[in-house]
C-alpha cells in the first residue's frame, strides 16, 4: 500500500489477483463513534450514523488507556439500510468509529 506524495496516488498490491472495494477516507471525511460496553454485539443503525453510504471504513477500540485497536469476528454492513453490526467471540468494551469513504 502505497501514496504518492503530491499526487496521493494510491497503489495497493497483492500477491495473488483479488476482487473488491478499496474504500478511502479522508480526515475532512464526516464520521459517527459511540462507546459500549460488555456487549457481544454492537449495532448502529444507518438512520443513526447517517453516513449515507454502505462503503464505510470501521475502527473498533477496546476501553483501555491508551486505548488499543481490536477486531470484530464478524463486521457486517446491510447493501441498503447501511445498518452496521459488529460482532465479538467474547464481551467487550469499547468505542466504534465509522467513516464513509469518498
Amino acid at each position: 500500500f502505497t501514496v504518492a506524495p503530491g499526487t496521493y496516488d494510491v497503489t495497493l498490491q497483492f500477491a495473488v489477483p483479488q476482487s473488491g472495494r478499496l474504500l478511502l477516507s479522508t480526515a475532512a471525511t464526516p464520521g459517527y463513534s459511540a462507546d459500549f460496553s460488555n456487549v457481544t454485539t454492537v449495532s448502529v443503525p444507518g438512520t443513526v450514523h447517517g453516513l449515507g453510504t454502505r462503503d464505510l471504513i470501521p475502527a473498533i477500540y477496546d476501553a483501555a488507556t491508551p486505548a488499543a485497536a481490536i477486531q470484530g469476528q464478524y463486521l457486517t454492513v446491510h447493501p441498503t439500510s447501511f445498518d452496521v453490526e459488529v460482532s465479538f467471540a467474547v464481551a467487550q468494551s469499547g468505542r466504534v468509529v465509522l467513516y464513509g469513504a469518498i
